[in-house]
């Protein structure tokens, strides 16, 4: 016979599940959804970057993968 009762879960709440809807609605929300739809981004890309595509932009804003060792 054991002598502790099990605790009760009197507030059980999926976390996980809050976080969601408050990412959506958050999302839902939000004025500017998509980059291509942000007048800063646009603004930029028209006074700095140029074009899309272009050699600036792959210059600054594209990464490389470059192979390291593991540290020990």
């Amino acid at each position: 016979m054991s002598l502790c009762k099990q605790a009760e879960v009197r507030n059980w709440r999926d976390i996980r599940e809050e976080r969601a809807q408050a990412l959506y609605r958050e999302d839902r929300n939000t004025f500017i959804r998509k980059s291509h739809n942000n007048p800063a981004s646009k603004h930029l890309y028209k006074e700095y970057l140029g074009a899309a595509n272009g050699t600036r932009v792959h210059e600054l804003l594209h990464t490389h993968y470059h192979a390291r060792p593991n540290y020990r």
